[in-house]
């Protein structure tokens, strides 16, 4: 609380004045870890219940929508550009926890259940000492993002291995208004991935991919397996900007029989704070 809340308030202080300076006539309440919402006022004053809400908007969302498609358990995969936030849905309900990490900091405080990876499209590839590619933690974030973005990355990130692949659309990114450069992409993946380990460049791409859904895999069961749960029984709720391309690669090792992607993924999490 001491740590955290004299920003939160100053936050919370200026929102409330320019939602109030631009009429906003409804009620602003603030998204909580453990999936509910309380008002500023309180959030004020225990600011700590705050620090995991961010990622607490998928599950909740995840669940309306499952429950739309006849599903009352489902596992929630939200793939953004840096981070990667999976959580178990049980009959319609998330799962709780009492206690969590944040850097090595232990909080004893009520959040949902969800486990989180340094995985997205950002991160960024490399040969490790034992000449092994590996795909993250590290992340190129959004400047200068992956190579494609063209603002100087030169080393290939999750999204250029994508754009190798036919993943991604390179003239429709945010509608067509983000331009990428795919021929950054093939240059920094052929020197850095595909060269040093003598193979072509789809195989190299191919890989990339592949080690980064291995990762979140290993994330989807701290959530299930690891806690005497079988993913096969549950369906995947893919969402986030990255999400729904990985969601194939995964659900067929795990099992999972069943994807749901939402309309517009990337604002799923927002949606969530809503419902």
């Amino acid at each position: 609380n001491c740590y955290v809340g004299p920003v939160l308030r100053k936050y919370l202080s200026f929102l409330s004045e320019a939602l109030d300076k631009n009429g906003f006539a409804g009620v602003l309440l603030i998204m909580q870890s453990n999936g509910g919402v309380a008002t500023p006022q309180s959030m004020s004053q225990t600011p700590v219940m705050t620090l995991l809400s961010g990622p607490a908007g998928g599950p909740v969302a995840g669940i309306s929508f499952a429950k739309v498609q006849g599903h009352d358990q489902c596992i929630t995969i939200d793939m953004g550009g840096t981070s990667f936030d999976a959580a178990l849905i049980q009959t319609n309900e998330p799962l709780l926890r009492s206690e969590g990490w944040i850097n090595r900091q232990r909080l004893a405080l009520p959040m949902l259940d969800i486990h989180t990876i340094g995985s997205g499209g950002g991160s960024i590839g490399r040969i490790d000492d034992g000449g092994l590619l590996r795909m993250g933690p590290e992340s190129a974030g959004a400047d200068p993002g992956p190579a494609c973005y063209g603002k100087g990355g030169d080393r290939p990130a999750c999204t250029d291995a994508n754009l190798v692949l036919g993943y991604l659309n390179p003239d429709y990114l945010v509608g067509g208004e983000l331009k990428i450069d795919s021929e950054l992409s093939y240059s920094v993946l052929s020197d850095v991935v595909a060269t040093p380990l003598g193979i072509d460049l789809v195989e190299a791409a191919h890989g990339a991919h592949e080690i980064a859904a291995a990762n979140m895999i290993r994330a989807v069961k701290a959530v299930s397996s690891e806690r005497g749960r079988d993913p096969r029984s549950y369906a995947m709720v893919a969402f986030g900007g990255n999400g729904p391309l990985f969601a194939a690669t995964m659900a067929k090792v795990l099992g999972m029989k069943r994807i749901l992607v939402p309309p517009s993924p990337g604002v799923f999490s927002a949606l969530g704070l809503l419902s």
